[in-house]
């Protein structure tokens, strides 16, 4: 696709909404939308800071929300 390197959306503390009411969201601290991906950036400055199965579930609530059905004709 011609361009599409140059149309993207950066986005800083990205909300990512659990699936449900129950499940625990998340908000990488850095993420570039493309129309066909996305790339998601947790910064982490203290080991403390990060949960084992974070990563996991940013890419997997990127993966529910932000995918897109199309129509085929």
């Amino acid at each position: 696709m011609a361009g599409a390197a140059d149309e993207f959306v950066f986005v800083d503390e990205f909300e990512l909404r659990g699936r449900n009411d129950e499940e625990r969201g998340g908000a990488p601290d850095k993420v570039v939308l493309w129309p066909d991906r996305v790339w998601i950036n947790e910064l982490k400055t203290k080991a403390g800071s990060h949960r084992t199965s974070q990563l996991r579930l940013y890419l997997d609530l990127a993966h529910h929300h932000l995918t897109y059905l199309t129509e085929c004709r």
